[in-house]
């Protein structure tokens, strides 16, 4: 039996993470007597743990916006008063790299933790002795639910590209008129 900590740190949010991880690979006989109360503990903890990161999701979300979102899009904004800026605001949209393309990612990453948590719910994972022991066997990971992510289609994609397409267009078009304006200014 072993019991590890690692206490980690994200460099970007500097938010810290504690994990705590106990590896029992056998239970010796004078203790099978204590194994339904760590069940019952595992299937009260477990769940709460997962509402409680569910809950916290929705306060770091808010932040999220207000801190990073808030800034790109007004970044974003900026860049617009530059022709090359235009130009990789449309190149990011149309390849689907854009902030609306990260947040298709992220939406879809949170629906397969959803799926995942009600997959171990159904299957009352959290209170079976697999959970913590893996003395009687192995845990079947094949019949997790696999993750999948489809990227936006192309017609989506070329939606959200339009409006930076006919921005370059047009500042092209001004542009243009107004080389041709200069040239003839200047040959008379």
């Amino acid at each position: 039996m072993g019991l590890h900590s690692y206490a980690f740190v994200d460099p970007v949010t500097l938010m810290s993470y504690v994990e705590n991880i106990s590896l029992i690979s056998e239970v010796h006989p004078e203790f099978e007597a204590y194994v339904p109360s760590a069940k019952r503990y595992y299937s009260f903890v477990e769940p709460l743990s997962a509402r409680t990161v569910e809950k916290t999701w929705h306060i770091r979300k808010q932040a999220l916006d207000e801190i990073y979102v808030k800034q790109a899009e007004t970044d974003r904004v900026l860049l617009k008063l530059s022709p090359v800026g235009v130009y990789d605001s449309a190149t990011q949209a149309w390849a689907g790299t854009d902030l609306k393309g990260v947040r298709d990612f992220f939406d879809a990453a949170r629906r397969y933790r959803k799926a995942v948590i009600d997959y171990l719910y159904a299957k009352d994972a959290m209170s079976s002795r697999e959970w913590f022991i893996a003395d009687k066997g192995a845990v079947d990971w094949s019949t997790l639910p696999q993750f999948t992510f489809q990227r936006s289609d192309v017609g989506t994609n070329a939606k959200r590209a339009l409006p930076d397409l006919f921005l370059l267009l047009m500042c092209n078009l001004v542009l243009f008129m107004a080389i041709v304006f200069i040239f003839i200014k200047s040959e008379v």
